[in-house]
């Protein structure tokens, strides 16, 4: 038998899981320009890159359009990453290392209703 926290936990794996294929999945400066529409973004103004040897910068310090599509990013922090009720703060990719720390469930009647609808007691 499953258990509520069993529950909670797979739900907070799947978007930890989600996040991190994002976060693998930007490589170039196309890819940035794809993430600035991800509906699971949070604060699509407060993302940071590292564009060569640049270190990380805000987004904004870049006119990210006149920039070759093809640029090679080495390394991305999204502000704020969220599904449903989960977010995940600061996540990170610095060359290929995944920086996924600080997970926190923003409603958690929210998290007792899916569980309680799901057929789990919710104690």
């Amino acid at each position: 038998m499953i258990s509520s926290f069993d529950f909670v936990s797979e739900r907070v794996e799947s978007v930890l899981q989600e996040c991190s294929n994002l976060l693998r999945s930007i490589k170039t400066v196309s890819d940035i320009k794809r993430l600035m529409y991800n509906r699971n973004i949070l604060n699509t103004d407060r993302i940071s890159v590292s564009i060569g040897n640049s270190g990380l910068k805000n987004i904004m310090e870049y006119d990210i359009d006149d920039l070759p599509d093809t640029e090679k990013i080495d390394g991305v922090v999204i502000d704020r990453y969220q599904i449903d009720n989960i977010r995940v703060i600061s996540p990170a990719r610095i060359d290929n290392e995944l920086y996924l720390k600080d997970v926190y469930i923003t409603d958690s009647a929210s998290i007792n209703n899916a569980i309680a609808n799901s057929g789990f007691a919710v104690c």
